[in-house]
C-alpha cells in the first residue's frame, strides 16, 4: 500500500482540506500524474530524436536514445529525460529555449522516421528500450563537425552521421 503524504483524519494537509480523501482517490490521483508525467517526458523524447536524428537510421536514431538514456541513468546527469534534454548547452537545437518550453515540429502524415521514433520514445518510456551502447558512451556529435570536448573523450563508434563517445577512463 502506498503511503499517502501527510494523512491525517482522513484527510490530505489536515485543516487545509474540506472533504475526505480515500485511499482509492488518492491512488487514482497519484496514477494520473504519473501517466501525464510519463507522457511529457516520452514528448521531450519524440523532440530530441526528431531533432537530433530524423535523418539517421532505425539504428542511428535508437544510438542517439542510448546516449540519452545513459546520461539519465548516470549520477552526473539528471534523472529525467526532459532534465537531460532540456539542460542548456547539451543539445544545440534546444539553444535559446528555456527549459519546459517544447520546440514544434511538424513531421508529414505517415513519416516513417516519426513512427520509429515514436516507437523507440514509447519502449523508452515503458523501460523495454534495449540500449545499445555501454553506459559510458553520453556523448556524440554529427560528422560533420569537430567538437572541442571531443579532445578529452574516447571515440566507440559511429553510425551514419553521428560518431559516440566515452569519457576517458
Amino acid at each position: 500500500m502506498k503511503k499517502p503524504l501527510c494523512f491525517i483524519s482522513g484527510c490530505i494537509f489536515g485543516a487545509l482540506c474540506l472533504m475526505p480523501v480515500s485511499i482509492s482517490s488518492l491512488d487514482l490521483a497519484y496514477e494520473k500524474a504519473r501517466v501525464q508525467f510519463l507522457k511529457v517526458q516520452q514528448k521531450c523524447i519524440e523532440e530530441a530524436l526528431w531533432f537530433e536524428a530524423r535523418g539517421e537510421s532505425k539504428l542511428g536514431i535508437a544510438a542517439v536514445l542510448s546516449v540519452i538514456q545513459n546520461r539519465v541513468q548516470h549520477r552526473n546527469y539528471p534523472s529525467t529525460y526532459c532534465e537531460v534534454i532540456q539542460q542548456p548547452k547539451q543539445f544545440s537545437y534546444r539553444n535559446g529555449y528555456s527549459k519546459g518550453v517544447f520546440i514544434p515540429y511538424n513531421p508529414r502524415f505517415g513519416d516513417v522516421k516519426m513512427d520509429i521514433i515514436k516507437r523507440l520514445s514509447q519502449e523508452a518510456i515503458d523501460g523495454t528500450f534495449n540500449n545499445l551502447l555501454d553506459k559510458n558512451v553520453l556523448f556524440y556529435s554529427t560528422i560533420h563537425v569537430k567538437p572541442v570536448w571531443a579532445k578529452d573523450m574516447k571515440k566507440v563508434l559511429q553510425i551514419d552521421q553521428h560518431q559516440f563517445y566515452a569519457e576517458r577512463e
